[in-house]
């Protein structure tokens, strides 16, 4: 017969410390992508855009005013 013994432990602080860091890396790749979608979508036009439309942009720098920020959550 085969035994084994084995001693485990569970670092539930460390734990929630990488998944906090994880979730603040995906989120801000999340936004990342988002605003590339929202800049692409924005066309160059005199004319306005029709409503349910992305936007025009006249001279283009409407591409520009479009950020995004991940803040950490104080606790």
């Amino acid at each position: 017969m085969l035994t084994a013994k084995v001693k485990t432990s569970f670092r539930g602080a460390k734990v929630m410390q990488a998944a906090r860091a994880a979730s603040i890396t995906s989120l801000g790749k999340a936004g990342a992508y988002i605003r590339g979608i929202a800049r692409r979508s924005i066309k160059v036009s005199k004319d306005p855009a029709p409503p349910g439309h992305p936007p025009h942009t006249r001279k283009g720098r409407l591409k520009n005013a479009i950020v995004y920020a991940v803040e950490k959550a104080l606790q």
